[in-house]
């Protein structure tokens, strides 16, 4: 049907819910649609003065829009922000993630993802648009970086993101965009990539040697009282006990080797105290499935554990079977120990340095996951466990001890790097446990994990042999 009036020099009904025009005040003749979808109306350009091309365009654009707001897809191309708030819903409306990854991807996304992301259009996010992301990352807390103003309020925020928080903050890049590509909101898929010489895979992780460990415990058992240089005559019995629980589960970790999701979701139902075979007594804890692994697996404890368990217990409100082992006041789980604790450290006096005993030698910044890796580094430093053992009691692979936890194995081996041929005896002997490691690796099935020890063994032989010659 065709009609001409005071504002349209010609307008066409192709459709009940469908119709073409041109409007009286153009330079060309261009013709538009108007389209009626659900309950909302759709006014676009066709781009052409042809009426039969429109026709044709205006057709495959209202079917486009017809399954879009069958699929529940918003109409027309929105911000990436907004795209975001509609995922994250759909996200919670599954009910998958625990309430850690809801407040991580709730506090990542209001911090960084939609600071810099949100005012693009979906379809405006190209490859460069998603490289430049890393650049403004990494200087993001720095001087001149986006986040400079807000830097008091937020003093435990890494300046240089690790490389273990640039690969989480690329998974969750990707799952957003790849919904908006699934859902043919995002024409084109850009890849999201950590760039190489950020990711540093191999790096070492934070721990404490000897010394800072010894003063991390001192300054935390006066902290836990408010003596000393932490004596503050504000504090009252709850603060007091909350620094005992978070005191208690420092030391508990440093014992246990567990995640800090493992312990936060520990319900004393979950362990049990049993006695060694060496007349010791241990606690085996059991880790839920609905941990970081997504399975099961029982955790011996060193014995100092045990003391530290029962410490908990004596001063908790909520010791029930399906109570949680470290928790607030009112029995949910602590909220945030891990930032208590970094400004803790923050604040211990060590060696003049201005961050206190936060960060190593390197510069790179502890958590309460540094207590994980002190455990790691203390049992293979001190010999007293096979790495397959070491690895199973704390849910990780052989090869993830060798890349990040044997960095002063060359310290503790100082005599075996030394010795002259003759007197070898150590070294071999360091030599026929790691064959019998990688043998016990492949009686289990463990194939992939015995050749690349095995890989690595030849490789440390080989280069031995060019020495000597």
């Amino acid at each position: 049907m065709r009609n001409t009036t005071k504002s349209y020099l010609d307008f066409r009904y192709l459709d009940k819910n469908l119709a073409i025009f041109v409007r009286h005040v153009t330079k060309k003749p261009i013709w538009y649609m108007r389209a009626r979808v659900g309950k909302q109306y759709i006014t676009e350009s066709l781009g052409t003065v042809d009426d039969a091309e429109a026709i044709t365009e205006a057709r495959q654009r209202f079917y486009k829009l017809q399954d879009r707001h069958k699929q529940n897809i918003p109409l027309k191309d929105i911000t990436f922000s907004q795209f975001w708030t509609l995922w994250y819903e759909r996200q919670l409306q599954r009910g998958d993630w625990q309430q850690d990854r809801i407040n991580w991807h709730k506090n990542y996304a209001r911090r960084y993802c939609i600071p810099y992301f949100g005012k693009y259009l979906l379809n405006d996010i190209t490859p460069d648009v998603v490289d430049g992301y890393w650049g403004w990352r990494k200087s993001y807390w720095k001087v001149g970086g986006a986040g400079e103003k807000d830097r008091g309020k937020f003093g435990n925020a890494a300046e240089t993101p690790s490389s273990k928080t640039l690969k989480m903050e690329q998974s969750a890049i990707r799952q957003i965009l790849s919904n908006a590509h699934q859902r043919r909101m995002l024409p084109f898929l850009p890849a999201v990539k950590v760039p190489e010489k950020d990711r540093r895979e191999t790096a070492r992780r934070p721990s404490f040697d000897d010394m800072e460990y010894n003063v991390l415990t001192t300054q935390l058992y006066h902290w836990s009282r408010g003596a000393g240089i932490w004596k503050n005559n504000k504090l009252h019995e709850l603060h007091l006990k909350q620094r005992l629980t978070i005191r208690f589960l420092v030391l508990f970790m440093a014992n246990t080797g567990m995640r800090v999701g493992e312990v936060m979701q520990m319900r004393w139902e979950d362990v049990k105290k049993f006695i060694d075979t060496d007349d010791e007594t241990k606690l085996e804890i059991r880790v839920r499935a609905d941990t970081k692994k997504g399975k099961t697996r029982a955790v011996i404890s060193q014995p100092n554990a045990v003391r530290y368990l029962e410490e908990v217990r004596s001063i908790s409100n909520h010791t029930e079977p399906q109570d949680f082992v470290f928790c607030a006041n009112k029995g949910s789980r602590l909220s945030d120990p891990n930032k208590t604790f970094k400004k803790f450290m923050l604040e211990v006096p060590y060696k003049g340095r201005d961050k206190g005993i936060l960060c190593d030698a390197d510069g790179d910044r502890r958590s309460l996951t540094s207590l994980r890796h002190y455990y790691a580094t203390k049992r293979l430093e001190l010999n007293d466990a096979k790495l397959d053992i070491v690895a199973g009691n704390m849910g990780t692979g052989i090869v993830q001890l060798h890349k990040h936890y044997l960095h002063s194995d060359h310290v503790r081996r100082s005599d075996e790097l030394t010795a002259n041929t003759k007197k070898g005896k150590k070294s071999k002997q360091a030599e026929e446990k790691i064959a019998q490691n990688i043998l016990e690796l492949a009686k289990e099935g463990n194939l992939d994990l015995a050749m690349k020890l095995l890989k690595g063994f030849s490789t440390v032989d080989s280069d031995k042999n060019k020495a000597s010659n």
